[in-house]
């Protein structure tokens, strides 16, 4: 059952509540991410992995599971079907970036391999969503990696459109920004990167996604792990790699026309336009992880009326 605009903020009210909820173990859990006491603490990738599994284990949980209404629960179902399979997908990310070359670069494809093949099985109105991760800048609180979202739509057999969530950090500058609100008390609204339509077959391609992940991988030099400087040459380790490069390749556009292309349908009814407030900050993922779901859950003929913003404080 999708998303529309009756549950959706019912939905996230309910995932919210149990975010701040005091959870056995999961929350203690999550208050270490937040917190810093993991040697991967500082890991945007190993943050968003562990917020993945601490969401899934409480979207699984019977005591969560009480306080949803009938309507809403086969959603309730998708979503922690959906997560859970995010989840495991960050740990195989995450054990990958944790190799050594040539080790990491061969289990990279063979992690692929299995990405894709679920990528080209689903059925249109289906989506899926995929773990992205770069090398961070050098300050000292972006140690590590810089853990990002994309979500996979499948429109039909011939096509699709991948969209980029990516909320806190290095990338978020070639978003599309606005201020809304009232003038007296704007707020910062950010939207995906919405790439799209575009072939699925293209869309699919193991060496897009292979170059899509490569730059979390350790160089020979670097020793091994995420949080190594140096894990590929500079000029390709930047997300500049992914948004000037990668992105503009599935479409055959630069990155100006795509961007424009977005803009102009903003106002349409089109699968992954949503403006969300830019939190304080998301250093546990978890913000960027509710807007992921809330994407894979859209439709596009759910998209009717004003234009809205889900806002996230």
């Amino acid at each position: 059952m999708p998303l529309n605009a009756d549950w959706e903020p019912a939905l996230l009210e309910l995932f919210a509540t149990g975010l701040h909820a005091t959870v056995p173990l999961g929350g203690e859990q999550l208050s270490q991410v937040q917190r810093g006491n993991s040697s991967q603490a500082r890991d945007g990738l190993a943050r968003l992995a562990r917020t993945l599994h601490w969401l899934a284990g409480l979207l699984q949980s019977t005591e969560a599971l009480e306080d949803v209404p009938v309507e809403i629960r086969p959603t309730w179902h998708q979503a922690a079907s959906k997560v859970n399979e995010a989840a495991c997908k960050a740990s195989d990310l995450l054990a990958v970036a944790g190799e050594s070359p040539p080790r990491s670069d061969q289990l990279l494809h063979t992690t692929l391999q299995n990405w894709l093949k679920q990528c080209l099985s689903l059925e249109s109105g289906s989506s899926v969503i995929l773990p992205l991760a770069w090398p961070a800048d050098s300050a000292p609180r972006q140690s590590g990696s810089q853990a990002a979202l994309a979500v996979l739509r499948r429109h039909d057999y011939d096509s699709g459109s991948l969209a980029i969530v990516n909320i806190d950090g290095s990338g978020t500058e070639y978003h599309p920004q606005q201020l809304q609100g009232p003038p007296t008390r704007p707020r910062l609204c950010i939207a995906p990167v919405v790439v799209g339509p575009v072939s699925w077959n293209r869309l699919c391609n193991s060496t897009f996604w292979f170059f899509v992940l490569r730059p979390c991988l350790p160089s020979p030099e670097s020793g091994g792990g995420v949080t190594a400087r140096e894990s590929v040459p500079s000029r390709d380790r930047h997300p500049a790699l992914l948004y000037e490069a990668l992105l503009p390749f599935l479409t055959k556009e630069d990155r100006s026309q795509q961007l424009s292309q977005q803009l102009q349908s903003a106002s349409r009814e089109r699968w992954g336009q949503r403006w969300s407030s830019v939190p304080r900050g998301d250093e546990s993922k978890v913000h960027t992880v509710l807007e992921a779901l809330a994407l894979s859950l859209q439709e596009p003929d759910l998209l009717k009326g004003p234009h809205r913003t889900n806002r996230v404080d």
